[in-house]
């Protein structure tokens, strides 16, 4: 993940590629966890719509091209 769009804990979680126990004991967590589960999922939800919305990654887009 990216931490410029993924908050660590509370959007998602952010481990190193290398340490597959670390992202075993995170998707465990997750799984073993439904208030966790459902918050992570509000959370990344609202910062995607938030982040990515049509009209600012056009506006972004226009933007570049125009500079």
């Amino acid at each position: 993940g990216l931490p410029e769009v993924i908050h660590d804990g509370k959007s998602g979680f952010l481990f190193n590629v290398a340490q597959t126990d670390e992202a075993a004991e995170k998707a465990v967590r997750l799984l073993k966890d439904k208030d966790l589960y459902h918050s992570i999922k509000e959370a990344a939800l609202t910062a995607t719509q938030e982040m990515f919305a049509m009209n600012k990654v056009v506006s972004q887009y226009e933007q570049i091209y125009l500079s």
